[in-house]
């Protein structure tokens, strides 16, 4: 039983770094290929808005804004977005359901503090991870989603310990 588990656990990080980004955003992309389509808005901490972005929809809930974030060669190695998941809390309530059957059951998750828990999928190159943020009324929870190259997210995290 446990190599079938393992195997499949296997095969879904594969498919998380096969994925290697959200909808038409890959990772790896240089800025000069999506500033062809995209209007970008620099942020005082390098990070990127994206004003026309494409991509409305995860699952069924809207994307309120959506961040990119480049490395020094300018290429795209984080995408997160924000998703209010309040008013249909009761139908989707956390994301795992939704991204469990895509890249297997979350690596990592628990609280980060007494009102936000997070859920993470590690694969081999790529990280996905989902902030669940309660922001103050019954049922309504603000989600973050950020998407980002393994080695990116280990050199900026290493560098904080």
């Amino acid at each position: 039983m446990s190599l079938i588990y393992n195997y499949s656990y296997s095969q879904s990080t594969n498919d998380l770094d096969a994925k290697n980004g959200f909808k038409s955003y890959k990772l790896g992309t240089p800025k000069s290929i999506l500033l062809q389509t995209l209007r970008l808005e620099k942020n005082a901490d390098g990070k990127y808005l994206v004003l026309n972005n494409p991509d409305k929809t995860v699952f069924d809930l809207n994307v309120q804004e959506l961040w990119l974030d480049f490395d020094d060669a300018d290429k795209l190695v984080s995408i997160f977005f924000k998703i209010k998941i309040g008013e249909k809390a009761g139908k989707v309530g956390l994301l795992g359901p939704y991204l469990s059957p895509l890249f297997g059951e979350a690596t990592s998750g628990g609280m980060l503090n007494q009102s936000d828990a997070y859920e993470m999928w590690t694969g081999n190159n790529v990280v996905l991870m989902v902030v669940y943020d309660y922001i103050g009324l019954k049922e309504n929870w603000q989600s973050t989603i950020l998407i980002t190259k393994k080695e990116y997210y280990k050199k900026k995290y290493n560098n904080e310990f």
